[in-house]
Formats: structure tokens, sequence, C-alpha cells
């Protein structure tokens, strides 16, 4: 209901904010830029099918933009999956070197027990996914100021439907043995 009063009220520079006072705000001059303004990148994702594990975890940040958070909540999400499946204390790469071992696995994609050569393939596009949205999202942004890091809403799109995608892999994973 506030994004349908906002979409009028930004024609006369103002807007309804969430303690539910009008302030004033850049004015909108066209009706593609009013509608770009009002849609929160939740409503823009939706054509992309995401995981509703990543929405749950970083929809408030979504809500107020603040897509470095988003980003850095959303990819916390994948690890605390993982630990939820196998019963893990282990954390970051350390947590999916271990769980995603081809020696001996603790999750396993779709009852396959990697014999074959196609089976490891997936097995590891997997795992390596996993690594990256670890280095590259969760590592990355809990070491960098806000400042010197921003995100847009771009790199926060691509992000989300990476981490989406680890989650709908994740989906089709089952447990074979409890890691420690």
């Amino acid at each position: 209901m506030k994004q349908k009063v906002n979409f009028q009220l930004r024609f006369y520079g103002f807007e309804l904010n969430d303690a539910g006072k009008v302030v004033t705000t850049t004015e909108t001059n066209t009706f593609s830029e009013a509608l770009e303004r009002s849609q929160s990148l939740i409503e823009k994702l939706e054509p992309y099918n995401i995981h509703p594990t990543v929405i749950e975890y970083c929809k408030p940040e979504l809500l107020q933009k603040n897509y470095f958070h988003a980003i850095h909540e959303a990819s916390k999400s994948t690890l605390s999956r993982i630990r939820q499946m196998n019963h893990s204390t282990a954390d970051g790469a350390k947590l999916i070197e271990k769980t995603f071992s081809t020696k001996t696995p603790s999750l396993i994609i779709n009852g396959n027990i990697l014999q074959s050569d196609s089976e490891k393939n997936e097995y590891n596009a997997l795992k390596h996914l996993l690594l990256t949205i670890n280095f590259s999202y969760r590592n990355s942004t809990s070491h960098q100021v806000k400042i010197y890091n921003p995100k847009s809403e771009l790199d926060a799109t691509t992000a989300l439907i990476l981490i989406s995608k680890a989650h709908h892999l994740l989906d089709k994973c089952e447990c074979v043995m409890f890691i420690d």
C-alpha cells in the first residue's frame, strides 16, 4: 500500500516513510521513473525464481535497498543450510570442503554416489559454487567497510541469483554422513 501511495506522491517530490510521515524526496518526472523507484528488488527478482530461503535471510535489507548487507546476509544462508543438513559445527570453506569431499562425502546430489565423471563434475560444480559464494560475498564483505564496497542493485541481483542457484541444488541433496 505504501508503494502505491509513494508512486503518486513522488511526482510531487514527496514520499511516505516507514514511520508514516510524509518527507521530501527527489521529484519523479516520468511514469517509467516512478515505476522503477516504486518497485523493490524483491518484486524485480520474481521472474528469476529466487529460492525462498534467500529472501528469508535478507528481506529487511532488500526492502531498505541496503544491497551491501542483503548480499552478506544471503551469503550466510548457504553455510547455515549445510550445517543444518549435516549437523556440522564447521564454518566457511572448511565446512564446504569437508561436506563436499569426493572421498568421504557428507551430502550427495540426487542420490548419486560419485562413481561416474559426470556425477563428480556436478558435485564439484556445487562445491565450487558454494566456495565462490563464501569467498566472494561472505568473506569479502565481512572484512570491508561498507563505504569502500558499495553494492548496486545489479550486483545484488547477480549475487542473489547465484546464491539461489546454490539453494536449489542443495534442495536436491541428501545427507549420507554427519560431520563435525
